[in-house]
């Protein structure tokens, strides 16, 4: 749920039930000694976890990767601090019911649950399925029906308006494609909900610092890149032409459900925009983004 109070003096954005019960999940996937007899509140400071090639090689990464997220913890409200408080007590309480660990005064999971809080409330991310089959002349129609902290995604990839990736719910696991190609010591980037071409650089911008409490230094803020109405679609006709026959054919593949080829297609298209040197922003490129995540979502999002 978002709400207007919440994050620093400004307001902010709060997951009412969803962190009280992520926290709760969090906390119950180990013991409670996991918790109590390690200093995790000190490695939550340590601004540098080491890369592991694989996470599963390590049981503790995701914990360490969940508590070195950010929280803002120094620029929240007292109301905000206080609801945070709030709902440790109250998680303190279900623990205590369902005997995972004893009362007493001061309880060392105090601290770590409410740490957990703060952190879930800026890193999570929505569960989303296809409502409806997807249609290649209009936005995927997506149902959100839960959501998830997935700790190495939210430790790896910032924001930004014109992001490197689209993010695709594969169940209840998250996916990340290239929406283009990325090349070495490009940084991988995700989206925050708020993309250039849906809204004007100072109304993105209020958005994101209200709600996830940071300023936005992107590549499409930092050029003030327009939204879609006003993007260029200028290119040569022959280029033009050809962007044009890969779109219907993808268009085509899509619908008459040969998915892997509407894909196939996309990657064409894609590869045809770089190879034709089409600059960004250009609506070329938002068409190819929007064809390739319609494949995308038809592909993995079918839940049936």
């Amino acid at each position: 749920f978002r709400k207007d109070a919440g994050h620093g003096s400004k307001g902010g954005y709060d997951e009412i039930s969803g962190t009280v019960l992520m926290a709760l999940r969090v906390i119950t996937q180990k013991p409670c000694t996991f918790f109590t007899e390690r200093d995790w509140l000190a490695e939550a400071k340590v601004d540098y976890i080491e890369v592991e090639v694989n996470d599963d090689d390590d049981d503790s990464y995701k914990f360490k990767a969940l508590f070195n997220m950010v929280t803002h913890h120094q620029v929240r409200s007292e109301a905000d601090l206080l609801s945070t408080s709030m709902k440790t007590i109250f998680i303190l309480q279900l623990l205590y019911a369902m005997n995972y660990t004893k009362p007493e005064a001061r309880h060392p999971l105090g601290p770590i649950i409410f740490h957990i809080l703060e952190a879930i409330q800026y890193n999570v991310h929505p569960i989303d399925e296809v409502k409806e089959v997807v249609d290649p002349n209009k936005n995927v129609d997506l149902l959100e029906i839960g959501s998830a902290v997935f700790p190495t995604l939210a430790s790896c990839l910032n924001h930004s308006c014109d992001p490197t990736t689209i993010r695709v719910c594969l169940g209840n696991q998250i996916a990340l494609f290239s929406r283009r190609r990325i090349e070495i010591g490009v940084e991988l980037t995700d989206c925050y909900g708020f993309h250039y071409t849906s809204l004007v650089k100072n109304e993105r911008q209020k958005r994101i610092k209200k709600w996830f409490n940071f300023q936005c230094n992107c590549s499409a803020c930092e050029d003030n890149f327009p939204v879609m109405a006003n993007l260029t679609n200028k290119l040569s006709q022959k280029s033009l032409e050809s962007l044009k026959d890969l779109l219907e054919k993808f268009q085509w593949a899509l619908k008459n459900k040969h998915l892997k080829k509407s894909l196939d297609i996309c990657i064409q298209y894609l590869q045809k925009l770089t190879s034709l040197q089409v600059p960004r922003p250009h609506k070329a490129w938002e068409a190819g983004s929007h064809a390739l995540s319609c494949s995308l979502w038809a592909i993995y999002g079918d839940t049936d």
